[in-house]
């Protein structure tokens, strides 16, 4: 086992040195005994489950490449108890940031373009797994993201009998439409051979979820122009004869019905199975406290928001809601609230647009910057 200590510097990851930043890319385990450098090193560490507050008692091996990330330079002995370091890369001076931005400032670089997201803290409520996808680039805008995961992607609750039932004879659908990433993923962990599923036509409600397909070499052969279920009835093709043409849909366990009810008003033959579940989340104390000081909230499923209400209550929620679309923003609305972003294309990159797309035509952008 090898320890290099790194300076945080002025924990900004823009700032880090060229060399602590392929540290931490490369590392195995990434120690921080002050949790306010959390944020920093996920989003620089290949995997947020590297980064750990100590190696004892983690159930981690001690092995390969480990750095300490402390505060400021480096140079200093931490005032934290942490293993002796078999080298040191110090940080930039902790006032870095300010003056960085001070100098792209005289020089005339318009500070909402660069990090239009500065000041701004966010909230997000993905399940824990899943959240590096949106708040990484959040960071990179500019953002504080406060981790709420309100909710845990769970197995169905048959353990996937019936998904992999299913899948046990694939010949028998002509169609398997698969409405989320999770739902792929699933789909692709029960299916003992994707060679089954030749002579299946396979239909992704999105990106990702075609994405998460085309990874296994599977690509999809109908992907709607809009991400939601009205849209993918509106492209799919009718049956060659009433009660032909047998649909597979594999999806979350509580779902909108819109989609296999519209098949079948089509006159197609549907299968609905579950193909996983969300569980609670278990959000921390103070994040939860956290999020109550909050500008922006965002939410990527009516779930998300459910349980976030459910979790931490109308008056933890932040004055500015950003929604990843129209079914999540009706949840929103559902509960008398207006969201203030909805993205026009529903998926993180589209939410991401929309949040700077917001933050740039509104100069008052939330609570903390109305009060400065």
């Amino acid at each position: 086992m090898t320890i290099v200590r790194v300076g945080a510097g002025a924990a900004v990851p823009d700032l880090l040195t060229v060399e602590a930043r392929d540290l931490l890319a490369r590392a195995d385990r990434v120690l921080v005994d002050d949790e306010s450098l959390r944020p920093l090193a996920e989003s620089v560490a290949a995997s947020a489950d590297r980064v750990v507050a100590t190696i004892e008692g983690s159930g981690l091996d001690p092995v390969g490449l480990v750095v300490h990330l402390v505060a400021g330079d480096g140079l200093s002995p931490s005032a934290f108890p942490a293993p002796r370091p078999d080298d040191l890369v110090p940080g930039t001076a902790p006032d870095a940031a300010p003056r960085a931005l001070a100098l792209l400032e005289a020089q005339g670089a318009d500070l909402d373009v660069v990090r239009p997201l500065r000041g701004l803290t966010v909230v997000v409520t993905r399940a824990a797994a899943q959240t590096e996808e949106l708040a990484r680039p959040l960071r990179r805008l500019g953002a504080r993201v406060v981790e709420v995961p309100t909710i845990s992607i769970e197995p169905p609750a048959d353990g996937g009998a019936a998904l992999a039932a299913a899948l046990a004879d694939p010949a028998r659908y002509e169609w398997l439409v698969v409405t989320s990433a999770n739902g792929a993923r699933a789909v692709l962990d029960r299916l003992p051979d994707a060679r089954r599923l030749a002579g299946v036509r396979l239909a992704a409600i999105g990106p990702a979820t075609a994405a998460v397909l085309r990874a296994a070499h599977l690509p999809p052969d109908l992907v709607p122009p809009r991400y939601v279920a009205e849209s993918l009835l509106e492209v799919f093709p009718p049956p060659r004869r009433s009660g032909a043409g047998r649909v597979l849909v594999a999806r979350a366990a509580v779902a909108r019905d819109v989609l296999p009810d519209g098949l079948r008003r089509a006159g197609r033959p549907v299968d609905v199975v579950e193909a996983y579940r969300t569980g609670p989340g278990r959000p921390s104390a103070a994040a939860l406290a956290a999020a109550a000081e909050a500008d922006v909230a965002c939410f990527t499923a009516p779930s998300t928001f459910e349980r976030f209400l459910a979790l931490a209550g109308p008056e933890r929620l932040a004055p500015v809601v950003a929604c990843i679309g129209p079914v999540t923003a009706a949840a929103v609305e559902g509960a008398g609230v207006a969201p203030a972003v909805v993205a026009p294309v529903h998926t993180i990159p589209g939410l991401l647009d929309a949040l700077v797309d917001w933050a740039l035509t509104h100069p008052d952008r939330g609570r903390r910057l109305r009060e400065v």
